[in-house]
């Protein structure tokens, strides 16, 4: 038991923490994205549209409002890039990494996960060997070196983390945990601060 943890995020928490198993497990797709937070055996799955702004900086954060840009994971690998409607271009596996870590900060938020918690991306099978180590390299940039990288093997993504969680208990969905993961979906796309549960 330690006294105090980091979440994704960094920030320390005082929260005392049993040692305990936990794992995410990401399917990103652009139709959707499901996630299975897995903690000592009992999962709970969210469902979530794959949406992201961005900010001037260049920073990516969750926004499944109208001006969300969507529709980025099949071009993850491209040297083109995407065009935005600013004119920026930006590459797309760098907006699925952003993607993937603003959802896990925000998740870290929700469960006061440590920093040490597994995690597991699941990207579209069809992705090449070099569209895969770009993503990788996306990924180790923004501050998650350690989230392993598995193609899904399904296009739906609540079935691809159904099947990726199978061999722990299967991952409950509740209208609950859906409505309330949605609300905080939403504030941060609307840039309000996470409402605590």
């Amino acid at each position: 038991m330690s006294a105090r943890s980091q979440g994704f995020d960094g920030r320390e928490s005082d929260s005392p923490q049993l040692d305990k198993v936990i794992h995410l497990v990401m399917a990103v797709t652009d139709a959707g994205t499901a996630v299975s937070v897995d903690i000592d055996g009992g999962n709970e799955l969210f469902e979530c549209p794959t949406a992201v702004g961005l900010d001037p900086d260049g920073r990516v954060r969750l926004d499944d409002s109208d001006q969300g840009v969507r529709g980025f994971v099949y071009a993850v690998g491209d040297p083109r890039g995407l065009g935005l409607a600013d004119g920026r271009v930006v590459r797309a596996e760098d907006l699925v990494a952003g993607f993937v870590h603003a959802l896990t900060s925000m998740l870290s938020d929700l469960y006061s996960l440590p920093a040490d918690a597994r995690c597991t991306l699941l990207h579209p099978a069809g992705l090449s060997a070099d569209s895969v180590a770009a993503l990788r390299d996306a990924l180790d940039y923004v501050g998650l070196p350690d989230c392993s990288l598995s193609p899904a093997t399904s296009e739906n993504p609540a079935v691809a983390v159904r099947a990726a969680t199978s061999h722990r208990s299967s991952p409950a969905t509740s209208a609950a945990s859906d409505k309330a993961f949605a609300a905080m979906v939403s504030d941060s796309a609307a840039g309000r601060t996470p409402r605590t549960l």
